[in-house]
């Protein structure tokens, strides 16, 4: 938008990407409390840009740091079951993630696809899966429904019971 000065000289306060050249690589600019822009110099190695809600301006912060991980091989499904698996972690986990994979083909998966199973699960159907971290160890325990998980149709959508003996179960940790 052009405006005119007393001295009849139009201003162009037009913001264009050629008016913004000369920048500093990994800068971000953003608009402060005033309304004006400002830059926020490049974080370094690691950090993760944080917004601070309206009325505040961004900054960089500290990411989750997740040193050492663990993966568990395969593990027998069983209603009502448990497992207890050592996670050779330093620490408690701070993040975990289960899933099935499956083994013989079936709903419309085939050898090798991964599912995300939901933690704590259907407690009305008495399907899924608790995990419990400590120090040492995930301790786990399957829910008591025949089938335990229920997977959706890779085509259809449609629910089905999976067969304990055509998915394995998986527990990745980091911490």
């Amino acid at each position: 938008m052009a405006t005119q000065a007393s001295t009849g000289v139009i201003a162009d306060q037009a913001v264009t990407l050629s008016k913004l050249k000369n920048g500093t690589q990994g800068d971000l600019l953003y608009y402060g409390a005033g309304g004006a822009p400002l830059r926020l110099n490049a974080g370094t190695a690691g950090k993760v840009l944080q917004t601070n809600g309206a009325g505040a301006n961004p900054t960089w912060e500290a990411g989750p740091i997740f040193t050492e991980q663990f993966e568990s091989t395969g593990q027998t499904i069983s209603a009502a079951g448990t497992l207890t698996l050592a996670h050779g972690l330093a620490a408690q986990p701070k993040l975990y993630f289960t899933y099935i994979k499956c083994t013989t083909a079936e709903y419309n998966y085939s050898i090798g696809d991964e599912v995300p199973v939901p933690m704590n699960g259907n407690s009305n159907n008495s399907y899924g899966v608790t995990v419990v971290p400590d120090g040492t160890n995930l301790n786990i325990r399957f829910g008591s429904n025949a089938a335990v998980f229920q997977v959706l149709n890779k085509t259809t959508g449609a629910s089905a019971n999976i067969t304990l003996g055509s998915w394995e179960f998986y527990i990745r940790a980091w911490a």
